[in-house]
């Protein structure tokens, strides 16, 4: 049964408080109908519900598996790794619109410029498109609207001219893969060289008002298709050795992920805040820190991945 969820607390978004977490409990249960799988990298939803994965594969191809929201239905998408002309493809990400419309980002090897690669909802390839004006990129965040235009923040790789390698670079480009304007990357430089865990911090998702919620140690950065800043939305960690890790949003709220590391065992918490005022509506553990947080929706709370050794399900979360 759908939940909405209650403005528990509301507080000035310039000094946003976070109030005790409030422990996720009595889940419904939905089996995925599919051999058990492996994923990493970042989950994506769309508005109905389906996940959609990076797999781990035994082939070289890089595939995104999509799942319905009741478990019973998958779509595939494919990136050949090798190219008609005998180069490679170099998988960087992808994207999923609200909508469902899923797009590949990746890097080929003769050129180390930069295609989006758009596919039917049937997991059909569409179109590929060079994204112009921009070479030797890496790329961190990836974002793909409904109309195919490009939003993305990347930085300069080691092919780059010496100065530049590490240095951010933030775009935005129309659906023909023509640059439109660079913009402000908001966030610092690369170390080439660094693996610490906080390199990890940070998130992007494309919300159903059509604007981008970039995630940073601090705040939630709003930003519209033409590359505008819409707003800022603040937020407090409650340790310094918290991190930002991923944000989802869904009709007005915005649900980030900051988690931590204790005696070995990964810890989350999950901010729910209102998007257009940054007022805080909870906080939210879940007892078993084990499960992965796949989606957030205002109604139907949280979505986390469960499993054992030979199945998968997905256990859903009413916030109260």
């Amino acid at each position: 049964m759908a939940v909405l969820l209650p403005a528990l607390f509301a507080v000035s978004q310039q000094e946003p408080t976070e109030p005790a977490p409030y422990l996720l409990s009595d889940p419904s249960i939905i089996q995925i109908h599919l051999p058990r799988f492996s994923a990493f990298g970042p989950i994506r939803c769309d508005t109905s519900g389906s996940t959609y994965y990076e797999l781990e594969s035994e082939t070289p191809d890089k595939t995104i598996l999509r799942i319905s929201a009741n478990g019973q239905n998958s779509t595939v998408y494919s990136l050949p790794t090798e190219t008609p002309e005998g180069g490679r493809n170099y998988f960087q990400g992808f994207s999923v619109t609200p909508s469902g419309l899923v797009r590949i980002i990746f890097l080929k090897e003769r050129t180390d410029s930069l295609y989006v690669r758009s596919f039917g909802k049937d997991g059909s390839l569409k179109d590929e498109t060079r994204l112009s004006s921009v070479d030797h990129i890496r790329v961190k965040y990836f974002v793909s609207f409904e109309d195919g235009s490009v939003w993305l923040n990347a930085y300069y790789g080691e092919q780059a001219p010496e100065q530049m390698r590490g240095r951010r670079y933030s775009a935005i480009f129309d659906p023909s893969g023509k640059l439109v304007k660079e913009l402000d990357s908001f966030m610092p430089n690369v170390d080439l060289h660094d693996t610490r865990a906080k390199t990890l911090e940070g998130d992007v998702a494309l919300g159903q008002d059509g604007n981008l919620y970039l995630l940073t140690a601090t705040q939630v950065i709003v930003i519209s298709q033409s590359g505008e800043v819409v707003r800022k939305i603040k937020f407090t960690k409650t340790s310094t050795d918290q991190i930002a890790e991923e944000v989802k949003v869904s009709n007005g709220l915005v649900a980030i992920t900051l988690s931590t590391v204790e005696n070995i065992r990964p810890n989350s918490r999950y901010l729910v805040m209102d998007s257009m005022t940054g007022q805080v509506f909870g906080a939210y553990e879940l007892s078993n820190t084990n499960k992965m947080m796949l989606c957030f929706d205002r109604e139907e709370g949280f979505t986390f991945r469960g499993g054992d050794k030979t199945t998968s399900w997905f256990e859903r979360y009413a916030v109260r």
